[in-house]
């Protein structure tokens, strides 16, 4: 399907045009597959633990009578590593656990905010974490919104809570540039950063690394080929290339149905 046209199709001619057009394709995939996206809570704090340069931090989320916190890790280069002052455009970084900041992304002049994935959501089925204590995953309520959804909301947490920071906490006046944000993950961390970039506009740069299926790879296309025991050689031939592989609808539902809502697995037959 053409991205650039509207389901009733109509194209695609303006700046404005778009605004709309994403508008639904923002409703389409929260619709059938991430569920939906909370509206942004009543508040969110942070407190910082350490030097800029490798602070632990706690964010802290309260909505509508509940409170939920999670841990991260901030890294602030300085200038005598990245040969330029601040204040530093800052990449938060969905992790299998709270980090330093990648070496190379100081050295470039990047400060790095890193959280570990599970403890806003976890990686089961049990719908626990941050996110689930404040939204209580209920099917029946129509609060059935998968864990790839929960991640990407703890990515814009993240990102409040380095907007707090940089306001009210002195050690780090002048060192946050909030209006440039970039989201970042590997693997099932990459998917959750694509969608964290779908529905947090503030992400400037949306690097989903690895996300495959459930991420940028498109589910209409099978490149591990149509052998029913999915037997190597992997892969299809693409004119510029050879594909090693993404999983289909099927093998992610199957293995990580807590990544998506409950619409998702009713595409398979």
């Amino acid at each position: 399907p053409d991205p650039f046209r509207f389901l009733g199709g109509r194209k695609v001619r303006s700046a404005s045009d778009w605004d709309k057009r994403r508008e639904e394709i923002r409703e389409l995939a929260q619709y059938y597959e991430y569920g939906y996206m909370p509206k942004p809570p009543d508040s969110v704090t942070a407190t910082a633990a350490g030097s800029p340069s490798g602070a632990a931090v706690v964010v802290t989320v309260r909505d509508k009578g509940r409170s939920a916190s999670f841990d991260a890790r901030l890294t602030v280069p300085t200038a005598g590593l990245c040969g330029k002052p601040g204040p530093y455009p800052v990449i938060v970084s969905i992790d299998f656990f709270a980090m330093p900041g990648n070496a190379d992304y100081l050295k470039a002049g990047y400060a790095v905010l890193s959280f570990t994935y599970s403890n806003v959501a976890s990686d089961n089925t049990g719908h626990a974490g941050a996110f689930y204590e404040l939204y209580p995953y209920d099917v029946a309520a129509g609060r059935d919104s998968g864990v790839l959804a929960g991640w990407a909301w703890g990515a814009s947490r993240g990102a409040d809570a380095v907007e707090y920071l940089a306001r009210n906490d002195p050690a780090f006046a002048d060192l946050l540039d909030v209006e440039k944000l970039v989201v970042t993950g590997f693997s099932r961390c990459g998917k959750a950063a694509l969608v964290a970039g779908l529905m947090d506009e503030r992400f400037g740069v949306v690097n989903p690394g690895g996300s495959g299926s459930g991420g940028a790879a498109p589910y209409r296309y099978d490149s591990y080929g149509n052998t029913p025991a999915r037997r190597a050689p992997f892969g299809n031939v693409y004119p510029w290339g050879r594909s090693t592989g993404a999983e289909t609808l099927g093998d992610h539902v199957r293995h990580q149905t807590h990544n998506s809502n409950e619409m998702l697995a009713r595409f398979l037959d």
